[in-house]
């Protein structure tokens, strides 16, 4: 976070680039020379090494692991979850779940009331709209029944995925979506059922939820 003058008054928002966080190590890695003496380098450097298949850490390393700038997308999730985040963080339990517990944490996620405070942000509302609307491309139908009416699918998932993984209240779903907010909870609850009653919409959903995490973190971050 930085702090920067608005009108007169002092506001906070993310670094768009590790280097510009005054209080940080990353604008003291991208210097040259090895820095203050206080700043113990062994474990990280190892770690940029290993990820780039070197034999040595090289100092233009750092910044191609860790120094590439925010993508619009992925600042508004930062921002929104510090917005409101606590000690524990959701995020921390859903990073180290192996493939086949994501359908699990999905049902537990789904018994939430709306209104999730917005440090539950995990992707971006557009990188889940755009990994949808690639599925629905391929013309393959995908109805559920969760009641006694069958619904579309993909709608649901793209309403529950956008409540469970972006964070986004009924009113935002329906801003998103094109719909009133009463129409994404109605969709919403039957996202819910859906995951409680039909074990092919679940394992769709946990699959779904892996592709956007592996697509939005870098590989290991989350296995």
């Amino acid at each position: 976070m930085k702090s920067r003058l608005a009108r007169g008054e002092v506001t906070e928002e993310v670094c768009r680039h590790p280097a510009e966080y005054a209080f940080g190590s990353a604008r003291l890695y991208m210097l040259r020379g090895r820095g203050p003496v206080w700043l113990s380098r062994t474990s990280v450097e190892a770690h940029v090494a290993d990820r780039l298949a070197r034999d040595r850490y090289r100092r233009r390393d750092y910044e191609r692991v860790f120094g590439g700038s925010l993508a619009g997308s992925e600042g508004a999730v930062m921002e929104r979850r510090l917005q409101g985040i606590q000690k524990e963080d959701p995020l921390d339990e859903l990073a180290v779940l192996p493939s086949p517990r994501i359908a699990a944490w999905m049902r537990r996620k789904a018994k939430l009331a709306d209104g999730m405070s917005p440090w539950a942000a995990i992707v971006g509302s557009a990188r889940v709209q755009h990994h949808l609307c690639k599925r629905q491309e391929r013309k393959v139908a995908f109805r559920v029944r969760p009641d006694r009416n069958d619904w579309d699918g993909w709608l649901l998932l793209e309403t529950g995925l956008l409540h469970d993984l972006a964070g986004l209240g009924c009113a935002e779903i329906g801003r998103v979506l094109g719909c009133a907010g009463s129409t994404a909870g109605l969709r919403l609850q039957r996202h819910r059922r859906a995951l409680a009653v039909c074990r092919m919409y679940a394992e769709a959903a946990g699959r779904i939820t892996r592709v956007l995490l592996d697509e939005a973190y870098p590989r290991g971050v989350h296995r």
